[in-house]
């Protein structure tokens, strides 16, 4: 049965450093307190979301003392805050625990001011016809190359290419509670976190058929597509993982260096 998001929860993962300088004199911190305009990369996040009929509850991952200031005192009471970890994975569980009675928990990381409702609702969109083969299910956005247009066409970030189509992953998921139960899902997903700096090195820490499968058939022959390695995925972290086409390339422009700085100032207009 498909999916039910009339009313979806949703954890702001808003606890990552930034210890890149991004421009001169720049001081490392939280990336959701960020600046553009004047406006804090949180705020930028927070606004596209309540612009969303379908967003429910908000909580934010991260440091309540640094961020809860930030939001308006006329919010204060609109978001619940849980403390965010050390890495990203850790910030999720503690989302998703924060929510362990939703059905679906919207994720959205803090550090990407470009987005849009509209690239939220059709993410939501794109996720509500899913029939899902697994008990748990994770779905992913990714943004297929044919949407890098205009401003986004020189953006200088690599692409993920399969098969039928070169992708860029995306800052949204949408995500089961129930996955923090499922020992075997969480185990390789930490591995993978741990070993993200590495397109390969990420892959093999999936498990060796898998890792195998995505080096061969993915990175260096292009053999595979999309839902073909998904499948295979998800069969070896026994969670339905999903990967979702959504045109909205402003959510892959999380702000890490200093070029991702530069191009969202530009399109900001700060």
């Amino acid at each position: 049965m498909p999916f039910l998001l009339d009313h979806v929860d949703t954890v702001v993962l808003a606890g990552g450093l930034n210890t890149v300088p991004l421009f001169e004199d720049y001081t490392p911190g939280y990336k959701a307190l960020l600046e553009f305009n004047g406006k804090p990369s949180l705020c930028y996040t927070l606004e596209a979301l309540r612009a969303v009929p379908q967003v429910g509850r908000i909580c934010i991952a991260g440091p309540e003392a640094a961020l809860r200031p930030v939001v308006g005192a006329q919010d204060h009471a609109a978001y619940d805050f849980v403390a965010s970890g050390e890495t990203l994975i850790d910030s999720i569980y503690s989302g998703l625990g924060h929510f362990a009675e939703s059905p679906m928990v919207l994720l959205v990381t803090a550090d990407i001011p470009l987005i849009t409702p509209a690239a939220i609702s059709d993410f939501l969109r794109a996720c509500a016809p899913v029939e899902p083969e697994f008990e748990q299910n994770l779905c992913f956005s990714m943004v297929p190359k044919a949407s890098f247009t205009g401003a986004y066409a020189e953006f200088p970030k690599g692409f993920n290419r399969f098969r039928d189509v070169a992708i860029r992953y995306g800052s949204l998921m949408l995500a089961d509670p129930r996955l923090l139960q499922n020992t075997k899902a969480t185990r390789r997903l930490n591995s993978l976190y741990n070993n993200r700096k590495s397109p390969i090195s990420s892959a093999l820490a999936t498990g060796l058929h898998v890792g195998l499968t995505y080096v061969l058939g993915v990175h260096l022959w292009h053999l595979l597509t999309i839902e073909q390695m998904a499948h295979i995925a998800s069969r070896r972290f026994d969670i339905g993982l999903i990967p979702l086409l959504v045109n909205h390339p402003e959510i892959t422009i999380g702000v890490d260096e200093p070029a991702d700085y530069a191009f969202v100032k530009q399109q900001l207009g700060g």
